[in-house]
């Protein structure tokens, strides 16, 4: 699949592990706008979007604000704007909601093919031409500790390879995320950050519209 144009155009659409399928009609158009605040980080994320697709020195990209602002929205239209502009050019895009990925491995602690699935994905997130890790920070409140510990390993082992063209999501601030990770994973998540660290205040609670 990721060797050919239409297969890594695919890798969106069949690889993602996104949550609510609603998400899939998250568009720039579809964000609806009501304060100055939302129309800034719109024109953000669409200032974002061209600035991936026009294949500028690689980039990560944090959203950070309280659920419901509308982080994942905007992170998934970025990604679906890049990969209908790139779909000529075989380029891959990935989206990874954090608990979608925490289910996906207990789902497949039950089968014997355990590893294979655990390398398949860590392999996808590494390798993708853009990613998002949509809701970051989730796991550090399950209970399940041994899922908890796993996600924190692949978000390590995705960021010491990834070299930018990442996006996350969460609904942590800067001390949270210090408190949730070690400093290794803190510093390849602010790496490559600097002027696209988006703080959604002033942000009316999209699902509540």
């Amino acid at each position: 699949m990721k060797n050919s144009k239409h297969g890594k155009y695919k890798i969106l659409k069949t690889q993602s592990l996104v949550g609510k399928k609603s998400l899939w009609l998250a568009t720039f158009d579809s964000f609806k706008v009501a304060t100055q605040n939302e129309q800034d980080i719109l024109n953000q994320s669409r200032r974002i979007a061209r600035d991936f697709s026009s294949n500028k020195e690689a980039f990560n990209v944090i959203f950070t604000g309280e659920a419901g602002r509308g982080k994942s929205h905007l992170a998934m239209a970025i990604l679906q704007e890049i990969n209908e502009q790139l779909k000529d050019v075989k380029k891959s895009c990935l989206f990874i909601n954090t608990s979608e990925l925490v289910r996906e491995i207990k789902i497949s602690w039950t089968y014997d093919d355990k590893k294979h699935e655990e390398e398949r994905l860590t392999d996808l997130m590494r390798t993708v031409d853009y990613l998002v890790i949509d809701d970051l920070g989730t796991e550090a409140s399950f209970q399940d500790k041994q899922a908890g510990d796993w996600i924190q390993s692949i978000i390590y082992n995705v960021f010491n390879v990834r070299e930018g063209n990442t996006i996350i999501t969460t609904n942590l601030q800067g001390s949270e995320l210090k408190r949730a990770y070690n400093n290794k994973i803190i510093s390849r998540i602010l790496e490559n950050s600097k002027g696209n660290i988006i703080k959604f205040e002033g942000i009316t609670d999209k699902r509540m519209n």
